[in-house]
């Protein structure tokens, strides 16, 4: 936690940091609702599969293909879900 680091160069150097990293992180959707999000957009959009993993971007399986949700959202513009990243 950078707050806490032993080496004094890597925490916050000032109140106003701290406030600006607390303000960012408040804003952030909480991690269930954004799971939840894209269960409902697999569903929305008729994927078979949603793959969540670290490191690699949400993917859907669409008609039998593995896409990452900003592909897999374009692919049917007639759709009623929309992107939970906006």
């Amino acid at each position: 936690m950078k707050a806490m680091a032993v080496d004094k160069t890597r925490r916050f150097q000032s109140m106003d940091e701290l406030r600006s990293a607390l303000e960012k992180y408040s804003e952030a959707p909480p991690a269930m609702a954004r799971i939840d999000a894209f269960l409902k957009l697999g569903a929305a959009q008729g994927c078979s599969d949603v793959h969540l993993a670290v490191g690699v971007p949400p993917m859907l399986r669409m008609t039998g293909e593995l896409l990452p949700i900003s592909s897999a959202t374009s692919a049917r513009p007639s759709s009623r879900a929309t992107s939970p990243r906006s």
